[in-house]
């Protein structure tokens, strides 16, 4: 607000430093769409130290220095295996086929078939040497573009939501995380390119609580009312203190059915009741 920056299209703002991590140093100096670089941020925060290491030697070697790309790299980890400790062909199997494919039989570290595995890995000549160890390529996994530089992939990244919503226009789908700021339902929009909220169609995808009829209410709300009052609504019921099932009885006997005009003040007295 103090500077002035138009509402209506993602903020793009000059870095002058990069303090961490510092292989992205390569943004300074540089406009870079604010909105991008925090769900960068924020898909950061969900790796671990191995997962790191492993981004940043993928991203140096693919030679990815814009925002869209190094998104869609964090979705594309499983391309890629990093090896930094290359004295036990054991482990070296197990991380390989962990790498790629997810999972690995629990229990099952004895398997010389693991040791065969990370032989052939190792003898496969295919290893790139990065700063952080020997990077192979998972070929059979192709690179997917999650991220089309307009509308940001589904990622929960607070698991303190009463709802996933996702909000769909035209041939695009972008994902509203309940409740949330306003101006987050509004950025939502503008990727998507509505220019009117009710052009916009909302599905309540996911509930993060075990209450079959909210489920329906707010599905039936979603369909009926503005995604705005509806966050509202999701505002003022999400404590963990509040029993929903006590709070779905109070209102239909008030005869409450939606979450606006003076229905406002008497969900607001009814939640502070329940």
């Amino acid at each position: 607000m103090e500077i002035h920056a138009l509402n209506d299209t993602p903020p793009e703002l000059f870095v002058t430093e990069v303090k961490y991590p510092e292989e992205l140093d390569f943004l300074k100096d540089r406009f870079v769409n604010l909105d991008e670089l925090n769900y960068l941020a924020k898909r950061f925060d969900s790796f671990c130290e191995s997962e790191e290491k492993r981004y940043f030697g993928a991203m140096k070697h693919e030679s990815f220095t814009e925002l869209p790309d190094l998104i869609n790299l964090t979705f594309n980890l499983s391309r890629y295996t990093l090896i930094r400790d290359v004295s036990d062909m054991g482990r070296i199997g197990r991380e390989y086929l962990l790498n790629r494919d997810g999972c690995i039989p629990a229990h099952d570290d004895d398997n010389p078939k693991y040791a065969e595995i990370g032989r052939n890995l190792m003898q496969s000549g295919k290893g790139i040497c990065t700063d952080y160890g020997l990077l192979f390529i998972n070929e059979d996994i192709p690179f997917s573009e999650e991220y089309d530089g307009q509308v940001f992939p589904q990622y929960l990244y607070d698991t303190d939501v009463l709802f996933i919503a996702s909000a769909e226009y035209r041939d695009r789908t972008e994902y509203l995380y309940m409740p949330c700021e306003n101006e987050a339902i509004t950025k939502a929009f503008g990727r998507l390119g509505a220019e009117n909220p009710d052009d916009v169609k909302i599905i309540i995808e996911d509930f993060n609580v075990d209450n079959s009829v909210w489920f329906e209410r707010l599905c039936e709300l979603a369909e009926k009312e503005s995604i705005y009052d509806v966050n509202m609504l999701a505002g003022a019921v999400n404590n963990a203190d509040m029993d929903l099932g006590k709070l779905a009885r109070v209102a239909e006997y008030a005869g409450v059915g939606d979450a606006v005009s003076p229905r406002k003040s008497i969900f607001k007295n009814l939640t502070s009741m329940v």
